[in-house]
């Protein structure tokens, strides 16, 4: 269990799927049940060189090829109609929108997205009225 959760805080937790298991906890445990580490793409190369260490097998390279795909996706927020609901909270796969009913809302589009979009990061602010 040790080794699972070593490997588990390394992993991105984005829960994104593209290592092919459902999450960064289930891809954890199949790594330390022998999995290749090299199938997470979002993490890169940082996460694949901790996590060669930590399992002291050694692969070059993320494999860009493995999983699914996972499509580009864009998030277009009209912070004029923004009435504080709370939707876009709930509905990020990524947990990027932090924030609560009726409070200004910070929306942060992490290195994933950055890596599928190609946009680069983003930051904006959201007023309520």
């Amino acid at each position: 269990m040790e080794l699972i959760n070593l490997i588990h805080k390394e992993l991105p937790q984005i829960q994104c799927g593209r290592c092919d298991t459902p999450g960064c906890k289930q891809y954890a445990e199949a790594i330390a049940q022998g999995s290749p580490h090299d199938r997470c793409v979002p993490g890169g190369k940082e996460t694949l060189n901790k996590l060669n260490d930590i399992t002291a097998i050694q692969y070059e390279d993320v494999n860009d090829d493995y999983g699914p795909s996972i499509p580009n996706q864009k998030v277009k927020i009209i912070e004029e109609e923004c009435i504080g609901c709370k939707k876009c909270i709930d509905s990020c796969p990524i947990d990027a929108i932090t924030g609560g009913t009726i409070r200004l809302q910070l929306m942060q589009i992490i290195g994933w997205v950055k890596h599928f979009t190609q946009e680069g990061y983003t930051t904006k602010r959201l007023r309520y009225s």
